[in-house]
């Protein structure tokens, strides 16, 4: 399927074909039960019996038209004359079996031969189309009564129908499905002669109002008589009445096509060409709804080329004098009020008033008609009298009218003056003959056709013409229609005489022109009626430009689609409104608004792109505005679809974490962050070590050194000063401390960790051998109290010595304090109980000998025992006074 619409050939709508040219994409006709196989001698006898007949009525006797045009009946035709035709229409279940009766009956086998069926010599012919079958009756001469008479079984039908020597069958809503056309004859001349057809035996509706939405008048029994009359002064002569399907009831061209107030459309009037032109009888009505055409009531007279306009109290003017108005309510016309002037070939517009401008045609005066009294009044002088061009209704209430045979163009004002009046304005680049003129949504004016391959378009607010898009091809005769999608849509017309099958699409918002799926026919001098259902109606028409076209009766229909429906451009859906390939309910086109599958609603895009208003680089957010995609930059989270702005661009969160940022490498996204904050996020710092920063993982807090982790120390003197981070970004100072072992400081951040003279020991220690000792004095005897008067060391056993140090050594008991001795191996020890005090008072044994060895090992367990006793006491060791009492500790 092409861009823009659907012409469907199973969907057609007027399915009745008469005289047209074969088509090229025909099918094989709807002929069932072939005759089974005769005779040669039969055959040949057939042949030239048909020859015979074809060479005094080679139209009318012409081989089938199998149109694609699509009908949907079957048709099934006897063996022998005697037999019966039947005639169903598939779609609805609707038929009919007709037969001949009185004279015509006969049992001649059916022979098929060139295109036709014969019944050898019985004058008995047929033809079996697409859409129906053509009886043809041959008379050589004048027979005694000039009728034919049918027997017709009406048990498949609801209803019956006779309006205006037409017979209708309807099924049970009204609608006419079958249709004996009206009948006629040719004469020995070629001239036409009407029929009149009646029936006998069936109850049938003649109003001639459109039979829809009344009661349908059921036949009353199964079976009735069909007679067919006529008088004619020539002869031979051959009857053609016909069974078809109810579409257009004859062919016609330059017809006048109205679409009423109840979306019926109005078909009257027209030519009917076939090796020459005559005027149409008859009018029909086309019901959209059920797809079928009914007869309505005759025309008072017959033309071509009338305007036509719908009128306030909806009736329909179509043409003046001749002309006619149409009562859709009672289906008849009435005759036109006198006219001041002839307007053949003019045009009807209608006011903003409700009155009716009569312009151009064969006059250059212009009247207004009233449709509520039926009268013209009030003659306005034109600058020329444009026989066959084009009119507008302008926006502001005006109207413009251009060509007609001239490139000029010129403005109707109704405001000016009591009447109103014509003013010249701009012309046009070539002269144009019946062109079409469209006013589009712009307020300009589309003038297309007449003349040249160019379009043109009028601008009413500099009264100019400017050239726009060109057709493919210089076309005459089309036809130009705006659809509810704002384009126009040109139709058919003739190219070098021939008819065209073209369709052309004008876009507005581009200014050219594209071309559109293709008629089913070629067609030129036809109708396209736009119905409210936004289907485009294309009806009659002409195979080629001249006398010698074939007026068509077949129609097409535009197909359209309902709200929800796939679509492929706006052309495709009846409310003209395509969106993101679904058929809107009305006109979808504000921002992030999109029609909803299945429904056609419009509805809000929330949380997605809509691609007809908002993608790319912005998107629709949750209420439903476009807005900025993530990782675009943006100035304020207003900017962004997300709601959120952070580090310049829009992002998929909040993105305000003091260790989190979204405009890494995925822009948009909100990261974990490694290392420095970005942006004018901070982690807390000093300006030290223990500063924070991100460790890539958690988003909300910085990472800081612990408590454990030093940040530096300083030195003075011997006391040494450190500092360490406190886990939130500070370096702290810790309280001050001594140098370990007594030393003084290095440098101002380290202490010694060895001395080698007394600076290098704290103030009241001296250095000893690299290490540090508290320094003091001896009280004489054996306590040595340091400089500081904070503790005392005790020598007990031995005293101390003028140095200010401990006696380690004892010569005599002068080196030992108390009542300790000194030892021979110069240990000052307590002596035994009873002993004599000193160093020289050796202890002997009982007997006065030497020292026993009991003694000796006394006195080693003594010494032994104070030793320990020293050890476990702290002697030797600097201990600080506590509470009154010196205790010793370690000096060393």
């Amino acid at each position: 399927m092409s861009r823009g619409g659907r012409w469907s050939g199973a969907a057609l709508s007027a399915l009745v074909v008469a005289s047209c040219a074969t088509d090229p994409r025909d099918s094989s006709p709807a002929l069932e039960a072939p005759a089974p196989p005769v005779p040669s001698a039969l055959e040949a006898s057939a042949r030239s019996e048909l020859a015979s007949w074809r060479a005094s009525f080679p139209a009318l006797l012409r081989a089938p038209t199998v149109s694609s045009a699509g009908a949907t009946l079957r048709v099934t035709l006897p063996e022998r004359a005697d037999g019966e035709t039947t005639i169903e229409d598939e779609a609805s279940g609707v038929g009919v079996r007709v037969g001949w009766l009185g004279g015509l009956r006969r049992t001649a086998r059916r022979v098929d031969v060139g295109g036709m069926s014969i019944y050898p010599s019985t004058g008995i012919l047929q033809r079996v189309e697409p859409a129906g079958v053509e009886d043809f009756i041959a008379f050589t001469t004048r027979p005694a009564r000039e009728e034919v008479r049918y027997s017709l079984d009406v048990s498949r039908v609801a209803g019956l129908r006779l309006v205006e020597r037409s017979l209708e069958a309807l099924d049970g809503a009204g609608a006419p499905r079958l249709r004996v056309a009206p009948p006629f004859a040719i004469d020995a001349t070629g001239a036409r002669v009407e029929a009149s057809i009646d029936v006998e035996g069936c109850a049938y509706d003649a109003d001639p109002a459109g039979p829809w939405g009344r009661p349908v008048t059921p036949p009353g029994a199964t079976r009735c008589t069909l007679r067919v009359a006529w008088r004619a002064e020539r002869y031979p002569l051959v009857l053609d009445p016909g069974w078809t399907a109810a579409g257009l009831g004859r062919e016609r061209d330059e017809h006048a096509a109205v679409k009423l107030a109840s979306g019926r459309v109005l078909i009257a009037y027209g030519n009917v060409c076939s090796g020459g032109c005559f005027f149409a009888v008859g009018a029909e009505l086309y019901d959209p709804s059920t797809r079928s055409f009914a007869v309505t009531g005759n025309p008072p007279d017959r033309a071509a080329r009338l305007a036509s306009v719908l009128l306030p109290n909806g009736k329909a003017l179509v043409g003046v004098a001749p002309g006619g108005v149409y009562d859709p309510a009672s289906g008849t016309f009435a005759s036109v009020g006198a006219a001041l002037a002839d307007h053949g070939g003019g045009s009807f517009t209608r006011l903003a008033s409700g009155k009716i401008l009569v312009a151009g045609g064969g006059s250059a005066i212009a009247e207004l008609y009233d449709g509520a009294t039926n009268t013209f009044s009030a003659a306005i002088p034109m600058t020329s009298a444009r026989p066959g061009h084009a009119a507008a209704r302008l926006a502001d209430g005006r109207v413009l009218l251009a060509g007609g045979g001239e490139a000029t163009a010129e403005i109707y004002d109704p405001n000016a003056g009591a009447n109103g009046a014509f003013t010249a304005t701009g012309s046009m680049s070539v002269e144009r003959s019946t062109p079409e003129a469209v006013t589009l949504a712009s307020g300009k004016v589309l003038v297309v056709g007449g003349g040249g391959r160019t379009a043109e378009l009028y601008d009413p607010a500099t009264g100019a013409f400017t050239a726009t898009g060109s057709l493919v091809d210089v076309r005459v005769g089309l036809r130009a229609t705006l659809m509810p999608s704002g384009n126009v849509f040109v139709t058919g017309g003739f190219s070098f005489g021939a008819a065209s099958a073209l369709v052309e699409r004008y876009e507005p918002a581009s200014g050219t022109f594209t071309t559109a799926p293709t008629l089913l026919r070629g067609r030129g001098y036809h109708a396209a009626t736009l119905l409210d259902t936004g289907a485009l109606l294309v009806t009659g028409g002409r195979t080629q430009d001249g006398l010698h076209g074939t007026s068509l009766d077949v129609a097409e229909q535009l197909e359209v689609l309902a709200p929800g429906a796939v679509c492929a451009a706006a052309d495709d859906c009846a409310s003209g409104s395509c969106d993101e390939g679904t058929c809107c309910a009305a006109a979808c086109t504000s921002v992030c608004h999109s029609c909803a599958a299945g429904t056609g609603a419009c509805e809000i895009v929330r949380s997605a792109d809509d691609p007809s208003s908002c993608t790319g680089d912005r998107t629709c957010d949750a209420a439903g505005a476009c807005k900025k995609k993530d990782g675009r930059a943006c100035a304020g989270s207003a900017d962004c679809a997300s709601g959120s702005c952070a580090d310049g661009v829009c992002c998929d969160r909040a993105c305000d974490g003091v260790c989190e940022a979204c405009d890494g490498l995925a822009k948009g996204v909100c990261e974990a962050v490694a290392g420095a904050p970005r942006g004018g996020r901070a982690c807390a710092s000093d300006g030290t070590s223990c500063g924070g920063a991100c460790d890539g993982v958690r988003r909300d807090v910085c990472a800081y050194p612990s408590a454990a982790i030093g940040c530096g120390t300083s030195c003075a003197g011997s006391a040494l000063t450190a500092r360490a981070c406190d886990g939130e970004g500070a370096c702290v100072v810790l309280p001050t401390r001594a140098c370990p072992g007594n030393f003084a400081c290095a440098d101002e951040s380290a202490c010694r960790a060895r001395c080698g003279a007394p600076s290098d020991c704290a103030l009241g220690y001296v250095c000893e051998e690299g290490a540090c000792s508290l320094a003091g004095s001896c009280d004489g005897d054996h306590r040595i109290v340091s400089t500081d008067l904070r503790s005392v060391t005790d020598c007990t056993p031995f005293r101390c010595d003028e140095s200010n140090r401990c006696k380690t050594s004892c010569a005599s008991v002068e080196d030992c304090t108390g009542a300790f001795a000194c030892s021979r191996d110069g240990v000052c020890i307590a002596p035994p109980s009873g002993a004599a005090a000193g160093c020289a008072a050796a202890p002997t044994s009982p007997r006065g000998g030497a020292p026993a060895a009991g003694w000796g090992a006394g006195l080693a367990l003594v010494v032994a025992f104070g030793w320990r006793r020293a050890r476990a006491r702290g002697y030797g060791s600097l201990m600080p006074m506590r509470e009154g009492r010196s205790e010793a500790r370690a000096s060393r």
